[in-house]
Protein backbone atom coordinates (compact mmCIF):
# COMPACT_ATOMS: atom_id res chain seq x y z
CA UNK A 1 0.00 0.00 0.00
CA UNK A 2 2.93 2.61 0.96
CA UNK A 3 4.24 1.63 -2.04
CA UNK A 4 1.87 1.94 -3.97
CA UNK A 5 0.97 5.54 -2.23
CA UNK A 6 4.30 6.76 -2.92
CA UNK A 7 3.96 6.28 -6.35
CA UNK A 8 1.46 7.94 -6.99
CA UNK A 9 3.09 11.06 -5.14
CA UNK A 10 6.26 11.07 -6.88
CA UNK A 11 4.62 10.75 -10.06
CA UNK A 12 3.32 14.70 -9.24
CA UNK A 13 6.36 16.09 -8.10
CA UNK A 14 7.85 18.89 -10.84
CA UNK A 15 9.94 18.58 -13.13
CA UNK A 16 12.40 20.65 -10.63
CA UNK A 17 11.78 19.26 -7.42
CA UNK A 18 14.62 19.05 -5.41
CA UNK A 19 13.39 15.50 -3.60
CA UNK A 20 10.51 13.71 -4.54
CA UNK A 21 10.13 12.43 -1.35
CA UNK A 22 10.23 15.62 0.22
CA UNK A 23 7.56 16.95 -2.24
CA UNK A 24 5.48 13.80 -1.36
CA UNK A 25 5.99 14.15 2.42
CA UNK A 26 4.94 17.96 2.58
CA UNK A 27 2.05 17.21 0.07
CA UNK A 28 0.53 15.09 2.08
CA UNK A 29 -1.96 15.20 4.17
CA UNK A 30 -1.56 11.35 5.89
CA UNK A 31 0.48 7.87 5.57
CA UNK A 32 -1.44 5.45 4.09
CA UNK A 33 -3.26 3.55 7.14
CA UNK A 34 -2.59 0.56 6.31
CA UNK A 35 1.07 1.39 7.01
CA UNK A 36 1.08 3.29 9.69
CA UNK A 37 -1.79 3.82 12.63
CA UNK A 38 -2.56 7.39 12.27
CA UNK A 39 -1.00 8.88 15.46
CA UNK A 40 2.04 8.35 13.73
CA UNK A 41 1.62 9.96 10.73
CA UNK A 42 2.87 12.79 11.76
CA UNK A 43 5.84 12.02 13.11
CA UNK A 44 7.01 9.66 10.48
CA UNK A 45 6.42 12.44 7.90
CA UNK A 46 9.12 14.71 9.82
CA UNK A 47 10.98 11.94 10.40
CA UNK A 48 11.17 11.25 6.42
CA UNK A 49 11.90 15.13 5.78
CA UNK A 50 14.62 14.90 7.90
CA UNK A 51 16.47 12.06 7.04
CA UNK A 52 16.00 13.79 3.16
CA UNK A 53 17.47 16.77 4.39
CA UNK A 54 20.67 15.39 6.02
CA UNK A 55 23.19 15.20 3.40
CA UNK A 56 22.25 18.69 2.09
CA UNK A 57 23.04 20.39 5.23
CA UNK A 58 26.54 18.33 6.14
CA UNK A 59 29.31 20.35 5.62
CA UNK A 60 31.81 19.85 2.95
CA UNK A 61 35.44 19.76 4.09
CA UNK A 62 37.84 21.41 1.70
CA UNK A 63 41.71 20.88 2.58
CA UNK A 64 42.72 24.39 1.17
CA UNK A 65 40.39 25.89 3.95
CA UNK A 66 42.45 27.02 6.57
CA UNK A 67 41.76 28.58 10.06
CA UNK A 68 38.53 31.00 10.11
CA UNK A 69 37.36 29.69 6.82
CA UNK A 70 39.81 31.63 5.03
CA UNK A 71 41.23 30.80 1.76
CA UNK A 72 45.33 29.88 1.57
CA UNK A 73 47.54 29.61 -0.98
CA UNK A 74 49.29 26.47 -0.17
CA UNK A 75 52.33 27.57 -0.65
CA UNK A 76 51.92 30.83 1.46
CA UNK A 77 50.38 28.39 4.31
CA UNK A 78 54.02 26.66 4.47
CA UNK A 79 56.59 29.48 3.73
CA UNK A 80 57.80 30.23 7.65
CA UNK A 81 61.09 31.17 5.82
CA UNK A 82 62.29 34.92 6.48
CA UNK A 83 63.85 36.72 3.15
CA UNK A 84 67.44 36.61 2.94
CA UNK A 85 69.12 39.93 2.67
CA UNK A 86 72.48 39.13 1.00
CA UNK A 87 73.64 42.95 1.50
CA UNK A 88 73.26 46.33 1.32
CA UNK A 89 75.44 49.17 0.82
CA UNK A 90 75.50 53.33 0.76
CA UNK A 91 76.36 55.79 -2.03
CA UNK A 92 77.17 58.96 -0.81
CA UNK A 93 78.26 60.55 2.14
CA UNK A 94 75.29 60.90 4.70
CA UNK A 95 77.24 62.13 7.05
CA UNK A 96 78.10 65.35 4.93
CA UNK A 97 74.13 66.24 5.13
CA UNK A 98 74.36 65.49 1.35
CA UNK A 99 71.16 63.08 -0.21
CA UNK A 100 72.60 59.61 -0.32
CA UNK A 101 71.64 56.14 -2.44
CA UNK A 102 71.25 53.01 -1.13
CA UNK A 103 70.90 49.47 -2.57
CA UNK A 104 69.78 45.91 -1.08
CA UNK A 105 70.64 42.47 -2.68
CA UNK A 106 66.76 40.61 -1.55
CA UNK A 107 65.82 36.66 -2.12
CA UNK A 108 63.21 34.86 -0.62
CA UNK A 109 62.84 31.46 -2.27
CA UNK A 110 59.37 30.93 -0.94
CA UNK A 111 56.41 32.75 -1.13
CA UNK A 112 58.55 35.89 -2.87
CA UNK A 113 59.46 39.38 -2.02
CA UNK A 114 56.51 41.36 -0.88
CA UNK A 115 58.37 44.75 -0.11
CA UNK A 116 61.55 46.07 1.10
CA UNK A 117 62.21 49.38 3.13
CA UNK A 118 65.53 50.93 4.94
CA UNK A 119 64.67 52.32 8.34
CA UNK A 120 66.58 55.36 9.98
CA UNK A 121 66.39 55.80 13.59
CA UNK A 122 67.60 58.98 15.58
CA UNK A 123 69.43 59.04 18.97
CA UNK A 124 65.56 59.98 20.16
CA UNK A 125 63.98 56.73 19.03
CA UNK A 126 62.17 58.64 16.14
CA UNK A 127 61.97 56.14 13.15
CA UNK A 128 61.25 56.76 9.06
CA UNK A 129 61.26 54.37 6.80
CA UNK A 130 61.94 55.17 2.98
CA UNK A 131 60.44 52.02 0.37
CA UNK A 132 63.04 50.90 -1.80
CA UNK A 133 61.98 49.78 -5.55
CA UNK A 134 63.28 46.54 -7.59
CA UNK A 135 65.34 47.63 -10.47
CA UNK A 136 65.51 43.70 -11.96
CA UNK A 137 68.73 43.07 -10.10
CA UNK A 138 68.57 45.27 -6.27
CA UNK A 139 66.00 47.26 -4.32
CA UNK A 140 67.50 50.99 -4.85
CA UNK A 141 66.16 54.06 -3.48
CA UNK A 142 67.32 57.89 -3.12
CA UNK A 143 67.23 59.42 0.07
CA UNK A 144 67.33 63.08 1.59
CA UNK A 145 69.90 64.28 3.57
CA UNK A 146 69.63 63.52 7.05
CA UNK A 147 69.13 66.26 9.48
CA UNK A 148 72.41 68.17 11.57
CA UNK A 149 73.48 67.18 14.60
CA UNK A 150 72.16 63.73 15.19
CA UNK A 151 73.05 59.87 15.29
CA UNK A 152 71.14 57.96 12.88
CA UNK A 153 71.23 53.77 13.22
CA UNK A 154 70.19 52.56 9.54
CA UNK A 155 69.45 49.08 8.08
CA UNK A 156 67.30 47.42 5.79
CA UNK A 157 64.05 45.45 6.60
CA UNK A 158 62.26 43.14 3.58
CA UNK A 159 59.00 41.25 4.13
CA UNK A 160 57.94 38.01 1.84
CA UNK A 161 54.10 37.52 0.91
CA UNK A 162 53.56 35.16 4.49
CA UNK A 163 54.33 38.37 6.36
CA UNK A 164 58.04 37.03 7.29
CA UNK A 165 60.14 39.69 7.71
CA UNK A 166 64.57 39.75 7.90
CA UNK A 167 66.56 42.49 9.15
CA UNK A 168 69.91 43.42 8.16
CA UNK A 169 73.46 44.95 10.20
CA UNK A 170 73.29 48.23 11.00
CA UNK A 171 75.16 51.17 10.26
CA UNK A 172 75.54 54.23 12.40
CA UNK A 173 75.66 57.69 10.68
CA UNK A 174 77.25 61.02 13.09
CA UNK A 175 76.22 63.83 11.34
CA UNK A 176 77.32 66.23 14.71
CA UNK A 177 78.98 69.51 13.10
CA UNK A 178 82.52 70.80 14.65
CA UNK A 179 81.80 74.24 15.88
CA UNK A 180 84.64 76.98 16.83
CA UNK A 181 85.10 77.69 20.26
CA UNK A 182 86.02 80.75 21.32
CA UNK A 183 88.46 81.01 24.08
CA UNK A 184 88.16 81.94 27.72
CA UNK A 185 90.17 85.40 28.62
CA UNK A 186 90.00 83.86 32.59
CA UNK A 187 92.12 80.91 31.42
CA UNK A 188 94.27 81.98 28.37
CA UNK A 189 95.57 85.20 29.33
CA UNK A 190 97.58 84.01 31.89
CA UNK A 191 99.26 82.20 29.24
CA UNK A 192 99.40 84.98 26.67
CA UNK A 193 100.58 87.47 29.25
CA UNK A 194 103.53 85.06 30.45
CA UNK A 195 104.83 84.11 26.93
CA UNK A 196 104.64 87.81 26.14
CA UNK A 197 107.27 88.56 29.33
CA UNK A 198 109.11 85.32 28.27
CA UNK A 199 110.25 86.80 24.85
CA UNK A 200 110.19 90.22 26.05
CA UNK A 201 113.23 89.38 28.32
CA UNK A 202 115.00 87.07 26.30
CA UNK A 203 115.03 90.00 23.34
CA UNK A 204 116.41 92.67 25.94
CA UNK A 205 118.85 89.78 27.27
CA UNK A 206 120.31 89.16 23.56
CA UNK A 207 120.51 93.17 23.49
CA UNK A 208 122.64 93.99 26.56
CA UNK A 209 124.88 90.80 25.25
CA UNK A 210 125.00 92.46 22.15
CA UNK A 211 125.92 95.92 22.89
CA UNK A 212 128.93 94.89 25.02
CA UNK A 213 130.62 92.88 22.48
CA UNK A 214 130.71 95.49 20.29
CA UNK A 215 131.94 97.86 22.79
CA UNK A 216 134.90 95.44 23.68
CA UNK A 217 135.66 95.10 19.78
CA UNK A 218 135.59 99.11 19.79
CA UNK A 219 138.17 99.73 22.41
CA UNK A 220 141.06 97.44 21.42
CA UNK A 221 142.27 99.45 17.90
CA UNK A 222 142.49 102.69 19.69
CA UNK A 223 144.69 101.69 22.77
CA UNK A 224 147.12 100.20 19.98
CA UNK A 225 146.54 103.42 17.66
CA UNK A 226 147.90 105.57 21.28
CA UNK A 227 150.68 102.88 21.88
CA UNK A 228 152.38 103.60 18.95
CA UNK A 229 152.53 107.52 18.78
Amino acid sequence: MFDRWWRGKASYCPGNCAHPLIFAALTSGYISPSFVVPPMKRTIRWAIVLVALAPIGSPVIDDSVVGGGILHDPVLAQDVLRPEISDWGIEGDPAALEPFGVWAEVHDSGSGVKNVSLVIRNEAGNITMHPLSFNDSLYVAQIQPLGANHTYVLFIEAFDNSDNVATSYARTIDTYVPQSIAPNPTVTMPYVVGSTLAVAGITCAAAVIYDRRRGRTGDGPAQADQSSE
